[in-house]
């Protein structure tokens, strides 16, 4: 009864917008708001089922997730964010109730939250760390789970009376390939998806349509990142960036920080990772975090340290208090990290400006210059791109006219050092 209470008053003396309404002492913190048995789980609800299988895997249960959310009649809010999560696995192992645990927890901490499975499966011949599977069937595997992330959050968007679902505030993401198919599917369009992979539409149909054929409408407001990523950084535009939260390991040999193919394996699927999301976020001045964990590799972070942190950021975007930084794996409150912003030293010893750019970049160095140093630019996809500069004793200034818009990364060798550090060019 306090709850209701608490919680009344609460809302009565906010602000009358959706974020305030979510702005709730107490609620959406590290502490759990409500008792084990306060919230309710159902496990293997059907959201679907899809119609192309991998062809030598036997067909598992599938299309289905587990959710766990305050019961209702006790949760004094009749709508409540959702969370949706999906498990890694190279797109060949783990099953949903892989993250069981995280979604209950964060059901207690308020929560809807729910845990999907996907399809799975592809010639890895025996095992993926060989790096002589079939890269090609490896992106077909990819293509299906983003089919089915889509269907599921389609699914329960349809459904939100049922669950008391807010859909206006969704929150997307999940561990290493269950990021990298949310990511994925989230930011393509199906003409971006067609370029870069034209066969897959014609073998398994739409992102869109497939697993089930619910049409809805929804908006994603953020995305938890546990080691994954994105296989084209230009996927992210400018206008449909959103908030995000993210953890990687620095020697994570599995998902790349900044990029690379899965498992290090050239054939496979190739990767952009957290620190690089990070930067790109940045560059469009979107609210993001990023714990990085010094000398680690994939899957480091326990579980209640992921729960705590992705709570306190989603917490931030209600209270309308959210700010960029990184950890280098800091355990603390809410408050504590909120207020530390604690910045892991830059991995470029330049400033960038404008940027975003548009006919010109400028790069100012905080120690001189040789004479002659030698700048190399590459585009998102690794492909080098010509420039023109002028030097002075501290500053290069790109010509970058010719530049389409996109994402650029960019080399300095100076004083026998080799400077990283990136830019935006938006025409």
């Amino acid at each position: 009864m306090q709850k209701w209470v608490s919680s009344l008053i609460i809302l009565i003396c906010t602000h009358n917008t959706l974020n305030a309404q979510l702005c709730i002492e107490d609620r959406f913190t590290e502490a759990e708001y409500f008792a084990d048995d306060e919230i309710t789980i159902v496990n293997n609800v059907s959201y679907g089922l899809a119609s192309e299988w991998y062809y030598e895997m036997e067909v598992p249960e599938l299309n289905m997730f587990n959710i766990a959310y305050p019961t209702i009649g006790i949760d004094p809010l009749g709508k409540r964010p959702l969370v949706i999560l999906a498990h890694g696995g190279g797109f060949w192992g783990s099953e949903k109730e892989n993250m069981d645990y995280i979604v209950q927890q964060l059901a207690q901490k308020g929560f809807v939250a729910a845990t999907i499975n996907y399809r799975k499966g592809w010639d890895s011949y025996g095992d993926p760390e060989n790096c002589d599977g079939d890269g090609a069937s490896m992106y077909e595997a990819v293509y299906k789970a983003m089919q089915d992330v889509q269907a599921a959050l389609r699914y329960l968007v349809a459904n939100a009376d049922t669950y008391g679902i807010d859909t206006s505030w969704i929150f997307l993401g999940g561990q290493s390939a269950g990021v990298y198919a949310m990511m994925n599917s989230t930011f393509a369009t199906q003409e971006e998806w067609n370029l870069l992979f034209s066969e897959h539409t014609l073998l398994f149909g739409d992102i869109n349509s497939a697993t089930n054929d619910i049409v809805t409408d929804f908006t994603v407001k953020g995305f938890l990142n546990c080691w994954g990523g994105i296989v084209d950084l230009n996927l992210i535009d400018v206008d449909e960036a959103i908030p995000t939260i993210s953890f990687y390991g620095t020697e994570d040999e599995v998902v790349p920080p900044f990029e690379g193919n899965f498992q290090g394996c050239e054939a496979y699927a190739y990767v952009y990772g957290s620190a690089l999301i990070y930067e790109t976020l940045n560059l469009f001045n979107v609210c993001n975090v990023v714990h990085a964990r010094e000398g680690y590799g994939h899957d480091t972070y326990e579980d209640d340290y992921v729960i705590d942190n992705v709570t306190c950021f989603m917490k931030s975007l209600f209270c309308d208090d959210c700010s960029s930084y990184e950890v280098n794996y800091q355990t603390g409150s809410c408050e504590e990290l909120g207020a530390t912003e604690i910045l892991v030293a830059s991995k470029s010893e330049f400033t960038v400006y404008p940027n975003p750019a548009n006919v010109f970049v400028t790069i100012k160095s905080v120690n001189p210059l040789e004479l002659n140093c030698n700048i190399e630019v590459w585009n998102s996809t690794g492909q080098k791109m010509p420039i023109d500069f002028d030097q002075n004793e501290n500053t290069l200034i790109l010509n970058t006219e010719n530049l389409p818009s996109g994402i650029y990364y960019f080399t300095l060798r100076n004083n026998n050092k080799t400077n990283p550090g990136s830019f935006l060019i938006d025409k």
